[in-house]
């Protein structure tokens, strides 16, 4: 693939685009309806082909034509000099010197323009100028602007608005979203989902395990619930999107339960006061005390158990920022507690005086309130 690659870059970066045509006016171009042939000069359009429009092409090694307005098909490379408009399909390779508007389908998708439409390949999309549309590939590339979607392996654009979705993507400044394990952008309107996510300056959200930019603040948290679980974490976030990690343990006085939680949410707000809606995740084990009969005897021992209980929280609050770094916060809270892998059946988390509703014997909810701190 990169030895085809290679031999495209040469046909088609050699020159500008357009410097074989600036001799040809587009008006001038003399029109073939439809060339059939095997290579350039063994077909319709003869031995000047940059100055031939074609409205359809099938040629077995390669097509060569100033202009397509319609259809371009070739088994091995499908070349244009000046501008396709419609369909080129080929095995090898599609290179457009001028400008695409319209689909390509091959291995390697090459335009030196500008391009509008859709692009699909086993290998590389490429195009030099601005596009707006599809691309989807292994590697796909956008040097300018790009409006619309990329999915791949990797995607790199200049300026985004759109989707960007693959293991690695790329790009300027990015209004939409990209989605992947490593996301990498200069400034984000939007979002980037993710396990390593990178910007200069995040507008919006960064949802991954890893999240770089110059606005995320790092903020320890600490919060107790009416239900006497206590919690200490880590806040990362901007200034209106935060994401939440921690562990979970019970009161002192019991220490059967313990576990760890996850959420996202969102505030709004001023320097002082601020108003915030999370969800958090929070998956409990219990040191559980079981029975097990030993010869006869009935023997007690502890054992841990995993998949006791999940709890999922709706929060809303209101926060005050006390000092530069200190925060607190409390609110009230709705819960659902789903624990159907408990030992016997059990509920491990009770709210105070039992207030709660069991909507099934698996599913407990009652609404809750908290407290914390954030430094």
């Amino acid at each position: 693939m990169f030895g085809l690659a290679n031999l495209i870059l040469s046909l088609g970066l050699s020159a500008a685009p357009g410097d074989t045509l600036k001799a040809v006016p587009a008006d001038s171009l003399r029109e073939v309806p439809v060339n059939v042939g095997l290579a350039p000069g063994l077909n319709a359009n003869g031995s000047t082909p940059e100055q031939v429009r074609n409205r359809f092409a099938l040629n077995l090694a390669m097509n060569d034509a100033g202009a397509i307005d319609g259809v371009d098909i070739a088994l091995g490379v499908a070349r244009t000099r000046r501008e396709m408009r419609g369909l080129q399909l080929s095995l090898g390779a599609n290179l457009v010197e001028g400008n695409l508007v319209g689909a390509q389908f091959s291995s390697v998708n090459i335009v030196q323009g500008s391009g509008k439409g859709f692009q699909a390949a086993h290998g590389v999309n490429y195009v030099r100028g601005d596009f707006s549309g599809l691309q989807a590939a292994m590697v796909n590339v956008a040097v300018g602007k790009f409006d619309g979607v990329q999915s791949g392996t990797v995607n790199v654009a200049g300026p985004v608005r759109g989707l960007q979705v693959s293991l690695v993507n790329i790009g300027g400044n990015v209004s939409g979203a990209q989605v992947g394990l490593v996301n990498i952008a200069s400034v984000v309107h939007g979002a980037q989902i993710g396990l390593v996510n990178i910007s200069d300056t995040l507008h919006g959200a960064g949802i991954g395990l890893v999240n770089v930019a110059r606005n995320i603040r790092l903020q320890g948290d600490a919060w107790v619930t009416e239900s006497g679980l206590s919690n200490v974490g880590l806040v990362s976030g901007t200034e209106h999107f935060y994401m939440m990690a921690g562990a979970t343990f019970d009161s002192p006085e019991r220490a059967e339960v313990m576990g760890w939680n996850v959420g996202l949410g969102g505030r709004i707000g001023g320097n002082r006061c601020y108003g915030s809606l999370d969800l958090v995740s929070t998956t409990l084990v219990h040191d559980a005390d079981l029975k097990r009969e030993d010869g006869g005897r009935t023997r007690r021992h502890r054992e841990l158990d995993w998949d006791a209980n999940n709890l999922l929280t709706t929060r809303l609050s209101v926060g005050w920022r006390l000092l530069s770094r200190l925060e607190v916060y409390g609110g009230v809270s709705g819960n659902v507690l789903v624990s159907e892998d408990a030992v016997n059946e059990a509920k491990y988390v009770t709210p105070p005086r039992a207030y709660h509703w069991d909507a099934t014997s698996t599913v407990r909810m009652w609404p809750g309130a908290f407290l914390g701190i954030r430094i």
